[in-house]
C-alpha cells in the first residue's frame, strides 16, 4: 500500500478524461463524448481526495455512496474491492458515473470545490466499474442461499433493475417483465449514446443474468399477461413503470404535423440510429403514443426548442441526418408555424418541438 501524498490535491489539478476529438464526431463517431481515464490518471485524480472526516460528497449523494473509501481503493489499484464497495450502495454505479449530475451533488459538495477543483468522482467511479467488469469481477453471491421465493418486476428501467439486483443478493428469484426489446428503460431509449453507450446496458444485463435474474422482454403486462396472473404466480410484484409521460407545454401549434415532443422522438429515432429501423414501426413508444411516424430528416433543417438535457438529446440524435440544427433556449416561443416539406432544394424541413 503506497503512502498517499498529503498535498496531491494541490500538486495535481482536477482533470477530466479527454473528450473525443471533434473530427471523429464530424466523421460520424457518436459514442460517449468523454473517454476513459488510464490507470495513472485515475489513481492521480482519486488521490486528490482529502478523505474528510465528515465527507460532504457522501452526504450530498442521494445513495450516500462510500465515496472517499472507494476513491482510496482506486488510488491503491484495488479495483475489485472498489467495485464491490461501489455496489454496496448503488446497483448501477457505472451508469451513475456517466449520467449522474455530480456537479450538483457529490462533486458540487466536495471540500476542494472552492478554489482547487472538486475530485472527479464520477469519472473515477466509471473507471472503477468498467475496468473491474472487464477484468472479470462479478458480484460475489457465494454465501447467498435461495429463499424459494419469487418476485415479478414490471419494468426493466433503473428502478426495476435495482430491485432485481437487491432481490438476487437476498436469494429471491427476480423475473423482470418489460414491453421494450431491451433492458434499461430510458437509460437505453431516452439517453443518446453520446452520454451513455448501449454497450454499457448490455454489460449490466449480462451481470444481472449471471446473478440469476430472468428477463421477459417484449411482454406487456395487461396485454400479453394479466396482472392477476402475476399475483397468482409470484410471492410479490414490484411496479417500476417509468417516467414516460412527458410535460405538455400547451404551445399553440404543437399538434401540427412534424412537430414532435422529445421523448417519443428519442425512443423511436434511437432505434433507427442504432440499426433497428426495420422493426421500429411495430415497436412500442413511450408516453401517450404506441407508435409514432418520424419525418425523414435527411437534408432537412431541425429546430429544437429548449436548452435542457431533454433538448440536447434530440439535438445530437438529429445531427447525423439533418442539414442544420438550431437550438433555441431562454427565448419566448411564438406560435409554431406549420413545417413545410417539398420546397425547392429541400432547404425547408421538419421542425422538432422538444418538450421536457
Amino acid at each position: 500500500m503506497s503512502k498517499k501524498p498529503v498535498f496531491q490535491f494541490r500538486d495535481a489539478p482536477r482533470e477530466m478524461p479527454s473528450r473525443i476529438p471533434l473530427q471523429l464526431r464530424l466523421d460520424g463517431d457518436w459514442g460517449e463524448l468523454y473517454g476513459r481515464f488510464a490507470e495513472v490518471e485515475a489513481k492521480k485524480q482519486a488521490g486528490r481526495c482529502l478523505d474528510c472526516g465528515n465527507p460532504y460528497c457522501g452526504w450530498a449523494c442521494p445513495l450516500h455512496n462510500y465515496i472517499p473509501n472507494w476513491l482510496e481503493l482506486a488510488r491503491e489499484g484495488r479495483l475489485h474491492e472498489a467495485a464491490s464497495l461501489c455496489h454496496e450502495t448503488n446497483p448501477l454505479p457505472e451508469i451513475c458515473g456517466r449520467v449522474c449530475p455530480q456537479d450538483r451533488l457529490c462533486e458540487g459538495s466536495c471540500t476542494l470545490n472552492d478554489g482547487f477543483g472538486a475530485v472527479t468522482i464520477g469519472a473515477v467511479e466509471k473507471y472503477i466499474v468498467d475496468n473491474a467488469l472487464a477484468d472479470g469481477w462479478r458480484p460475489d453471491l457465494s454465501t447467498v442461499k435461495a429463499s424459494g421465493h419469487r418476485v415479478a418486476i414490471v419494468g426493466a428501467g433503473p428502478a426495476g433493475l435495482s430491485c432485481a439486483d437487491r432481490l438476487a443478493r437476498a436469494g429471491i428469484q427476480a423475473v423482470v417483465f418489460d414491453r421494450y426489446e431491451h433492458i434499461g428503460g430510458l437509460l437505453h431509449f431516452g439517453i443518446p449514446s453520446f452520454k451513455l453507450e448501449k454497450s454499457v446496458m448490455a454489460k449490466r444485463r449480462e451481470v444481472l443474468e449471471g446473478m440469476g435474474v430472468q428477463f421477459r422482454l417484449g411482454v406487456e403486462i395487461g396485454r400479453d399477461i394479466g396482472f392477476d396472473a402475476l399475483i397468482a404466480d409470484y410471492d410479490a410484484v414490484f411496479l417500476g413503470l417509468g417516467t414516460y409521460r412527458y410535460t405538455d407545454g400547451g404551445l399553440p401549434g404543437q399538434d401540427l404535423r412534424n412537430v414532435l415532443p422529445a421523448l417519443p422522438f428519442l425512443v423511436q429515432n434511437g432505434r433507427i440510429v442504432h440499426g433497428e429501423g426495420a422493426d421500429a414501426s411495430s415497436a412500442p413508444i413511450a408516453g401517450w403514443e404506441d407508435h409514432i411516424e418520424l419525418p425523414d430528416l435527411r437534408g432537412k433543417r431541425v429546430i429544437v426548442l429548449g436548452g435542457g438535457l431533454s433538448q440536447h438529446a434530440p439535438l445530437y440524435d438529429a445531427l447525423p441526418n439533418a442539414i442544420s440544427t438550431h437550438l433555441f433556449a431562454g427565448v419566448q416561443v411564438p406560435p409554431i408555424v406549420p413545417p413545410r416539406f417539398g420546397d425547392a432544394g429541400g432547404a425547408r424541413g421538419a421542425a422538432l418541438l422538444a418538450l421536457s
